[in-house]
């Protein structure tokens, strides 16, 4: 896989992601504080905006740990989907893909339903600042954003490109 170095760099225990045009590099352990532009995502204010997360949506991260805290508009996300998708939903990953199988890999995905193969990927730009949760693809080597319940994905992500999957 293939990743613009101005859009995401991992080497060993270092991330950095483009948010806005500006790379944050950070330690493993401060990745999600840098990552999201808050100092404390374990406590102060950032936790205290949206309810724990329970059931399915728990579930889909790693070890049921997220973090809750704002994104700024402008941060781009990826999603594998079918080409007849009518748009994005609350799940949206941080990491390109490049195959159905990487998206597997990455995210975790069903890379089939109903008998259909996920053909494309898909990006989106955050329009507005949103508030929601973040963390680590239960299943999966990637990292996830997670819109909270009550925000229209259509409203606040705005289609970038279209590639299809190998």
């Amino acid at each position: 896989m293939t990743i613009p170095l101005w859009q995401q760099l991992v080497v060993g225990g270092v991330l950095g992601v483009a948010t806005g045009g500006l790379s944050l590099l950070a330690d493993a352990d401060e990745v999600d504080a840098l990552l999201l532009g808050i100092e404390d995502v374990a406590g102060g204010d950032a936790t205290a905006v949206l309810p724990p997360l329970t059931g399915s949506e728990l579930a889909a991260f790693a070890n049921d740990e997220y973090s809750v805290a704002p994104l700024e508009p402008g941060t781009l996300f990826y999603r594998a989907e079918f080409a007849s998708a009518p748009g994005p939903t609350e799940g949206l990953g941080l990491e390109p893909v490049d195959s159905v199988a990487e998206a597997q890999e990455v995210y975790n995905v069903n890379p089939y339903n109903l008998g259909q193969q996920k053909e494309v990927l898909r990006t989106y730009r955050l329009t507005k600042k949103v508030t929601g949760y973040y963390g680590k693809v239960a299943g999966g080597g990637g990292y996830q954003f997670l819109l909270p319940q009550g925000v229209d994905p259509n409203e606040v992500l705005q289609w970038v490109s279209t590639k299809t999957l190998s």
